[in-house]
């Protein structure tokens, strides 16, 4: 649904994962967006800030700020979770 790159916050200087998606999946995208906002939880990044809207232009995108955390990516963290099971 969109893509996620690091990125700085030069004004609070922290790294924070930003998520940026087209308008086509606005609505989704809020949703996904409330979602996070209402969990609590160790590995789950905090949403600091979800815009359907860019401040300084105008634009088709959506945009997401999250909390970076660091470690293995999901699907390298449950790799053995993907293997085919060796029963006999």
């Amino acid at each position: 649904m969109g893509e996620v790159d690091k990125a700085r916050d030069t004004r609070l200087d922290r790294d924070v994962a930003i998520k940026v998606s087209n308008a086509q999946f606005t609505e989704r995208f809020t949703r996904e967006a409330r979602s996070v906002a209402a969990l609590n939880y160790t590995n789950i990044g905090h949403l600091y800030d979800g815009r359907t809207r860019l401040a300084d232009r105008r634009s088709d995108v959506c945009v997401s700020c999250y909390e970076m955390l660091s470690g293995k990516l999901l699907f390298q963290a449950n790799r053995t979770w993907l293997q085919p099971s060796n029963t006999s």
